[in-house]
């Protein structure tokens, strides 16, 4: 039920973004899997942000989840 009412809702954004001309949330994400996204700084920052309530141990394990994560999406685009 939520999943659908997400997908909807995701729908909808889309085509409101599509009749301002826009490209809509889903057009983003698809373009964000293919080619390297332009948000990467911001999602680094997004993460230290969040990562000031962890404790030390968390936090390395996060970051070297998330460098682990972009490395392996760039060796992936790379073959």
């Amino acid at each position: 039920m939520a999943g659908a009412a997400t997908l909807a809702f995701l729908i909808a954004l889309e085509i409101a973004a599509r009749r301002y001309g826009l490209p809509g949330p889903m057009t983003n994400q698809a373009k964000e899997l293919v080619f390297a996204p332009a948000s990467g700084p911001l999602l680094y920052a997004g993460l230290a942000l969040t990562m000031v309530v962890l404790t030390w141990r968390q936090r390395f394990v996060a970051a070297a989840v998330a460098v682990g994560i972009d490395l392996a999406v760039v060796l992936v685009r790379w073959a």
